[in-house]
């Protein structure tokens, strides 16, 4: 997901979410929740990151718009070994250029690039199913050789099947996005296997004749385990043609044009279905796309980013021509220069939308000439945040409005913090090679690096002597980590404790203990071995095994405590606290049994009452589908012949079931209560239908935000798509009957704006417009212990009207179940006062969600996602009065028990 959406990954969640995991939020992939893991033992969906997780997970980044570099002076060269410190011939090494570089290792496993300017790099090598852990390295003239690992890798297993008779599709291409060269083709059986695939999230897409494509996000952990397992449905495509023209109406020829799924929860690569190039007449054809709504855009470095009109297609009929129309684009130029004045040759500028006229998830960046100049084209006209970073520092962030086509800009370097030292082995020695990372320890610092797309983080590695140094830093501290065998792109990376440094500090001394292995054996409760399991350390991605007897290994863990979360089809989760791993231990944790899961039973019926063979079934503690569908969910099934199902597995929370028919419709969402088994519970399908609109702020469309739509009442059956540029969106397929409908806006770096609205859901098809209310009033909010002291970290609601809740859980269920309304979703933080901005006067109520604990203890941050429902809250009267400046608040909590 964008990192701009995560505000509203659950809405009312997400904040409370960005919050506890916020010391996660440097790790470059997201942990599934348990149900989303389990899930993808079924089918692969997309997974939305943690809240501020920086960029640059492997994954690309939907329209990043870079042009080509200038050639440098500078040479990287390094060396490829295998585990037995071998030199390893004819491996293929990457290179992260634009476009990027690759070359095979010489006999000696040496290799090089040449003609480079200085910035940083990420380099990767791969040679059949070895593979090493990705290396970011700054290169300037003083950069030495780099030294990559390959390991033995598990591959990843890929399984195309037609979506409609569900059978295996022979021949289908498979592929990894940014990995041109990763490419493989189905067997009969419909499987294909990626070997060689480094640690993180990918995009896998598969490709067949008479289908349309489809991709889907992959967690690989290539270490331990089994096969990574995803499964990708083809459906039915049509042809799609169209042509792209100028504001005169000439063809516009090399203009890009990518096929967006309207419908989408995701404006990254997997809400990007298609691409192509348009020829010399301005014409692009795509072979084959689903049923669906689309929107196409067109890029051109001469004119602004294009959207056409909505297309709805069924997937057998091509659609008439689609047309677009691009006009002309802005351009930001300039100069980037040193502290003194000096031009800064080679620094790396971003600009980023901030408002209204982007288009959707785009990011623009180029490389400065020798000269410090540089110039971004075929910009939209819009505002924007314009950073650089140079080879030993980067600049403030630069507010610029190119509404009028045109702005000539400085970008001056400025922010020059150093933290250097060693990295050292636990005797002492120092280590080479080891990828060195800092993240502030602040975490508002930490949530406004992640607004920035230029830095995500400061990196070296270290060289012959194990010293590193981290410059362009800003003022403050920062948490150090240091890894040897895993890439920053793993979450296995963030599970070490780090030390932590303040800005100016060169005496840094980072010790890399020598990793353990976590080993054990599952049974279930009966003393079988679940013949499919995944175990989790902490808050990283599960590893899967299958055909093992149960026993699983986790190489390479940190040394600490942590927590582990074993899953099985079936079974209820098992949390194993307290698991403590010292340098270089092998922990065996012996048997580890799972208890039976929940068993909910039922019957799926038509309008009319009648059984529905053929059903799907789904359930799990939150059900968050995009535009067409419901999902993912730990538990699934199908009903019978005689419409009867059953579901097994989960632990004791409450959960939400779902049924839907791919002709008759879907069932709104029905809650069991925590702990219960039901062997009644009855799903009556409705008819389905559309449901769109725009929505605006301050008059003007707002695109980037997510509008999510919700039965009345229900806060864990919801559904989630995206504005497009133009603020439009589209649900395609949505049960019939009363829905609250609410758009999420961003407010700052860790605030949301959420403007509910109640609407009927039905056949017509009127569009439903929602207008974010902006007023002119501001309050400020201070929230107290009992005792008077600062409370230090909180979630805070500001919400229309008067509200009763007492747990998080019951706040949600109460703004599900009212309909129109404002709520506005601040982070407090390290105990500093807050400020509610822009609001409409009348009558609010403010409610307080404290957050107590360490918010560093992985252990402890699982139990707080897990149980976040029962989270207390706080809440009191609020008036915001027409004129005037409103009287501060301030909030003392009750005496609580501590969570």
């Amino acid at each position: 997901m964008n990192r701009k959406l995560v505000t509203a990954v659950a809405v009312l969640a997400a904040a409370l979410a960005g919050l506890v995991l916020s010391q996660q939020e440097e790790a470059h992939v997201s942990s599934p929740t348990p149900e989303q893991a389990s899930a993808r033992q079924d089918e692969a969906r997309p997974l939305a990151r943690a809240p501020g997780a920086p960029h640059g997970d492997g994954a690309p980044s939907f329209l990043h718009m870079e042009g080509e570099e200038p050639e440098g002076a500078l040479r990287l060269e390094g060396q490829v070994i295998d585990a037995e410190q071998l030199p390893v011939e004819g491996a293929r090494v990457t290179l992260s250029t634009v476009p990027a570089r690759t070359v095979l290792t010489e006999r000696n496993g040496t290799f090089s690039f040449e003609r480079l300017p200085p910035r940083m790099y990420t380099l990767q090598a791969r040679q059949g199913s070895r593979v090493a852990a990705p290396v970011e390295v700054r290169l300037m003239p003083t950069t030495e050789p780099v030294i990559l690992v390959l390991r033995p890798s598990v591959p990843v297993e890929v399984s195309v099947l037609d979506a409609r008779e569900r059978r295996p599709v022979e021949g289908a291409r498979v592929d990894v996005e940014g990995h041109e060269d990763l490419t493989t083709v189905t067997g009969a059986d419909g499987k294909a296997l990626l070997q060689g695939l480094a640690a993180g999230r990918h995009v896998v897409r598969a490709s067949a004749e008479g289908h349309a494509p489809e991709r889907a996000t992959v967690f690989h952990s290539p270490q331990g385990g089994s096969a990574t397992r995803v499964t990708l449905l083809l459906h039915a495509g049509a042809p799609v043609a169209g042509r792209v023209v100028d504001e005169a109406g000439q063809p516009v020829s090399g203009a890009s044009v990518r096929a967006l799924r309207a419908d989408s929860a995701l404006p990254e690569s997997e809400g990007l279905l298609e691409q192509v190039l348009t020829g010399a007449d301005g014409t692009w054809s795509l072979k084959a796309l689903p049923a669906g709504t689309f929107r196409f855009t067109a890029t051109h470095a001469a004119f602004a980013p294009s959207l056409s009109e909505p297309v709805t297609l069924d997937g057998v009929r091509s659609p008439p021509s689609v047309h677009i129309v691009m006009r002309p684009g802005a351009v930001l130029s300039g100069q980037v220069v040193e502290r003194s004045g000096a031009p800064a040759p080679f620094a790396r500028v971003h600009a980023r939308p901030e408002g209204p006229g982007g288009l959707l998830g785009t990011r623009h960046s180029a490389l400065a000439d020798a000269n410090g100049r540089f110039e971004l084209n075929g910009l939209p006209r819009a505002r924007f945040k314009v950073e650089a970073r140079g080879e030993r520092a980067s600049s403030l962030p630069l507010d610029v409005d190119l509404g009028s086509g045109a702005a000539e800009v400085t970008l001056r370097l400025e922010v020059e913090g150093v933290i250097a030292g060693t990295v050292v082995a636990s005797d002492g020695a120092p280590v080479t090679g080891a990828q060195v990372v800092a993240i502030p320890e602040d975490r508002v610092a930490r949530w406004e690096l992640a607004e920035s797309r230029i830095g995500r983080y400061a990196s070296d590695v270290s060289d012959g002597q194990g010293r590193f140094r981290l410059q362009g830093l800003a003022p403050g501290r920062y948490r150090l980590r240091a890894s040897l065998q895993h890439s920053v792109r793993s979450s296995a990376f963030w599970l070490s404790t780090g030390v932590v440094a303040d800005v100016g500090q060169e005496d840094v001394r980072l010790t890399l203990e020598t990793p353990g292995t976590v080993r054990g054996r599952v049974a279930l409760k009966d003393g079988q071995a679940p013949e499919h399991f995944s175990v989790a350390l902490s808050l990283s991605p599960p590893v899967e095994f299958q055909g093992t007897q149960g026993t699983f290994v986790l190489p390479d863990v940190p040394a600490g405590g942590h927590t582990l979360t074993v899953l099985a089809r079936g079974a209820a989760p098992r949390i194993v606290e307290g698991v403590r791993v010292e340098a270089g231990e092998d922990k065996d944790l012996g048997l580890v049994v799972l208890e039976p899961g929940r068993r909910l039973a039922g019957v799926v019926l038509d309008a009319n009452g009648a059984p529905v063979p053929g059903a799907s079934v789904l359930a799990g503690p939150h059900l968050l589908g995009n535009g067409s569908q419901p999902g993912p969910a730990p538990m699934r099934g199908q009903s019978d012949e005689a419409g009867r199902f059953v579901l097994t597995g989960g632990g004791e929370e409450a959960l939400t079931v779902m049924a839907e028919h791919a002709t008759l419709g879907r069932s709104l969402p029905l809650a069991v209560a925590a702990g219960a088994a039901s062997d009644s519970l009855e799903l009556t399908l409705r008819p389905l239908a559309g449901l769109e609109g725009t929505v605006t702020s301050e008059g003007q469309p707002a695109g980037n935000v997510a509008v999510v739509a919700a039965p009345r009442g229900s806060s864990t059956g919801r559904f989630m798509v995206v504005t497009q540029a133009d603020g439009r969106y589209r649900f395609d397929r949505l049960s019939q009957g009363e829905y609250v409908v609410t758009a999420a806006l961003r407010e700052g770096s860790t605030g949301q704006l959420l403007q509910s609205v109640l609407t009927q859901v039905d056949g017509r098809g009127a569009p439903l417009d929602i207008r974010v209310e902006q007023g002119t009033q501001s309050l400020p909010i201070r929230v107290l212990e009992a005792d008077g002291r600062p409370l230090q970290y909180a979630q805070v609601y500001l919400s229309t009207g008067p509200l009763r809740a007492a747990t998080l859980g019951q706040l949600e269920t109460v703004l599900a179940s009212r309909g129109a309304g404002q709520t506005r979703i601040l982070l407090l933080m390290n105990g500093q006062p807050l400020t509610a901005t822009r609001l409409v006067p009348g009558a609010y109520t403010l409610c307080v969600v404290p957050v107590r604990g360490n918010l560093d203890d992985p252990a402890w941050v699982q139990r707080v996602r897990d149980g976040a429902s029962q989270l207390p809250v706080s809440c009191e009267p609020v008036e915001v009065g027409a004129t005037g400046t409103p009287r501060p608040v301030e909030h003392r909590l009750p005496s609580v028990p501590s969570h």
